[in-house]
């Protein structure tokens, strides 16, 4: 079984290049060793609303560090790093 990997600034900078190159999902998702559904999240994450020259949906890796930076954010403080049962 696979373990939990985080998708770094790196890696989205590494999906915005390749993507913009033409290259297939499935090219990409191995390089950044990620599976193809998480690809395909990580695209619809990075959508800027716009088109690219070759009709493919737009990817920008800092829209899509924002968007995790701020679901982040929202979640707030997480019970594994609180003390139950103290105040």
């Amino acid at each position: 079984m696979r373990k939990y990997k985080v998708i770094t600034q790196k890696d989205r900078q590494l999906i915005a290049t390749l993507y913009d190159a033409g290259t297939p999902l499935p090219t990409i998702a191995a390089a950044v060793d990620v599976s193809l559904a998480t690809l395909y999240r990580e695209l619809a994450r990075g959508y800027t609303g716009a088109f690219n020259p070759k009709g493919c949906r737009a990817y920008s890796a800092a829209k899509a560090q924002q968007t995790v930076d701020q679901n982040i954010k929202r979640r707030g403080r997480s019970l594994a790093g609180a003390k139950k049962g103290t105040e």
